[in-house]
């Protein structure tokens, strides 16, 4: 991933986990077909809005938003908890 930190990608996730039908993305993530729809459209341009109006659209269609930095603590989070990784094996030449 080149810059799994970029404004865009913080975005989206934040985006994502906002739509979340039960507010808690760890339990996973899942988006009902009417919040779904609230966001689909040609009107609707995710890379074109500021973070600021993204959290004003998510609000005003009922949902809890989720900040960019909470997005990328959960993405770590899941990360961590997939990679299952305590140490590496020393390297042979």
């Amino acid at each position: 991933m080149h810059d799994a930190n970029g404004d865009d990608v913080e975005k989206a996730l934040g985006f994502l986990q906002s739509r979340d039908n039960d507010s808690d993305v760890y339990n996973g993530i899942v988006i009902s077909a009417e919040v779904r729809d609230a966001f689909t459209g040609e009107s609707f341009d995710l890379v074109a809005l500021s973070s600021a109006n993204l959290l004003d659209a998510l609000s005003e269609n009922g949902l809890t938003t989720v900040s960019e930095d909470d997005a990328m603590i959960h993405v770590n989070d899941i990360i961590m908890e997939q990679a299952v990784l305590s140490e590496f094996d020393e390297r042979e030449s």
